[in-house]
């Protein structure tokens, strides 16, 4: 029986190359992660909710849902509020945001801190 062994010896360069993709590699995935969390904190807009508006007139509502069915529905009109929100540079922007239901609105008051993010909003220029 050969009672020899091998040895894999790797070289230094190689060590060093393995040792160097590996930073870079891991340093590229830490920046993406960080700049991803600044782009979501700086697109968190909340702010104060400085003014409601409701505008009566019945419609006939037709909306598609989550799960892809369509659904009907009256409603008594457009409910919207206005929304103060502070910018980087101490200014405030107005935005309207259109609320869904007559529910949803009532439970809002003036002065309540609210985040503008989830909906679609029209900015008031």
């Amino acid at each position: 029986m050969n009672t020899r062994k091998f040895r894999a010896r790797l070289p230094l360069g190689a060590v060093v190359t393995a040792i160097a993709i590996g930073s870079f590699v891991l340093g590229g995935i830490v920046t993406s992660i960080w700049y991803t969390s600044e782009q979501i904190r700086e697109a968190k807009k909340t702010g104060m909710i400085v003014g409601k508006d409701f505008t009566p007139g019945r419609q006939h509502e037709v909306s598609l849902s989550s799960s892809g069915q369509l659904q009907e529905r009256d409603v008594p009109g457009i409910f919207r509020i206005t929304v103060e929100v502070p910018q980087s540079d101490h200014s405030k922007k107005s935005y309207i945001v259109w609320i869904p239901d007559e529910k949803s609105y009532e439970q809002l008051n003036i002065g309540d801190s609210f985040d503008v993010g989830p909906y679609l909003v029209r900015s008031d220029e």
